[in-house]
């Protein structure tokens, strides 16, 4: 809940608020389901990759770029993503 607040005050994103205060260790389980949550609602609306896409500079800065090398990949080769 407190997310919540911040997030409505702040006019960020989740995404954006997980990827502040993740910087380790089982935390970056949310960011990175958070990830895949943003990118599989892509594939209704290209509106929520625009979120995904103000967040690469944050991700890519705390160490999560593992996860940013994921999204691309499984963007770039699920054949059910590139009809």
């Amino acid at each position: 809940m407190r997310m919540k607040l911040e997030s409505a005050k702040t006019n960020e994103s989740d995404l954006m608020l997980a990827i502040k205060i993740t910087s380790s260790g089982n935390h970056k389980v949310i960011v990175a389901m958070l990830l895949e949550y943003y990118s599989n609602n892509a594939e209704k609306d290209t509106g929520w990759m625009f979120t995904v896409t103000k967040a690469l500079p944050s991700l890519n800065n705390r160490n999560f770029e593992s996860n940013v090398k994921e999204l691309f990949y499984n963007l770039a080769l699920d054949p059910k993503k590139n009809m």
